[in-house]
């Protein structure tokens, strides 16, 4: 493999394109044109000192073992399966394009805009770190985003663009209070629960509004959205803090929740505003085909925030055959039974569910036919 290698270079650069590797091995390199543009299409390797302004785009990984300072510069990432393995890295903008995976290994400190316009970022878990030093990350989407901690620093609102390996579920913290606090989020799925959690690295963190988006097709969610709620705690099996929702809404499969409450806790996860007032559930034990009520012709289950999951509602007839059975709580409330036909005149419904609580219920009555 072809390098370029540098023992101490000091220059004004304009425009290069390398189609090899570039080693810095020593010494002291000085890009100073906020106008001049490199693009290393192969690795970008520093073992002494670099000062860089203008713009690096790279194909290749990065690996800075000494000093690089690219506070006033931009780095684009242009290739598949990119690496930045650095002690510490200071860049002014880090734009992550042409998709495939960019993984950081070490420190990286962005002081402006961290630009997600394709590829997702893993941050390596024993060592990465990407922070955000009074800097905001745009474009993320679901094919864009941060797998693994991000951090900002400083107060005010603040945009995490995290998800795991599968799914985007970005987080704002809005007016974030404290004194000179550093914060991070990162994302984890618990089975189908989704966890946020927030880290404080640095200075004191005093609390903010929280908002979390995430997708979902859990009948229960969508649902009940105006049930839900965010909820947090010390640890991930103790969220039992309810801090509300001020607003909660959806677009396509996604759902959007803003917390009512600020909170420093250190996890967040989603859950439903218990009302036990309101859950009840009814099974009519009469039905007829001569009722003027088009309701009493039939056997349909009726009640309040009923849980879609783990439901089951079915019919015997008297000697125990079941004539009906179904685990949609959909067609239960909305179609129900009945059958006419039949010369049997007694029967018995079984019913076994939840509410969108958790708490469940269990009943078994003799429906008559008149």
């Amino acid at each position: 493999m072809s390098s370029f290698i540098s023992t101490i270079l000091f220059c004004v650069i304009f425009f290069a394109n390398l189609q090899a590797q570039f080693v810095v091995q020593d010494g002291t390199m000085n890009v100073d044109q906020p106008n001049a543009v490199i693009s290393v299409n192969q690795s970008f390797n520093n073992n002494g000192n670099i000062k860089q302004r203008g713009t690096l785009v790279l194909g290749g990984d990065l690996s800075n073992l000494q000093n690089f300072d690219a506070s006033e510069a931009t780095i684009i990432l242009n290739g598949e399966n990119q690496k930045i393995q650095s002690n510490k890295l200071s860049v002014q903008n880090l734009i992550i394009n042409n998709g495939h995976i960019k993984t950081i290994e070490g420190e990286v400190e962005i002081t402006n805009v961290l630009q997600l316009n394709d590829g997702k970022v893993i941050i390596n878990q024993e060592d990465g770190q990407i922070t955000l030093e009074n800097g905001v990350a745009v474009y993320a989407n679901e094919n864009s985003y941060v797998i693994g901690n991000i951090f900002h620093r400083g107060i005010g609102d603040k945009f995490f663009p995290v998800g795991d390996q599968n799914t985007y579920a970005p987080v704002t913290l809005y007016d974030l209070e404290g004194e000179t606090p550093t914060v991070g989020i990162a994302y984890s799925l618990k089975g189908k629960q989704p966890y946020w959690r927030q880290i404080e690295k640095e200075g004191t963190y005093n609390g903010a509004l929280v908002e979390v988006s995430f997708p979902s097709q859990d009948e229960d969610q969508i649902y009940y959205q105006d049930y839900l709620q965010l909820k947090a705690g010390l640890n991930q099996n103790a969220t039992d803090t309810s801090l509300g929702a001020s607003s909660v809404y959806t677009t396509s499969n996604n759902i959007s929740i803003t917390s009512k409450e600020k909170t420093n806790l250190s996890w967040l996860t989603i859950g439903f505003i218990a009302n036990e007032a309101m859950e009840r559930v009814y099974v009519p034990t009469a039905f007829s085909s001569q009722a003027s009520n088009v309701e009493d012709q039939v056997i349909k289950v009726y009640g309040n925030l009923i849980s879609f999951r783990n439901f089951h509602f079915g019919i015997q007839d008297a000697w125990g055959k079941w004539v009906y059975e179904t685990n949609s709580l959909e067609k239960a409330m909305g179609e129900g039974w009945f059958d006419y036909s039949s010369s049997n005149n007694t029967y018995r419904y079984v019913l076994s569910g939840s509410y969108i609580s958790g708490a469940s219920f269990q009943q078994s009555d003799v429906i008559m036919r008149f």
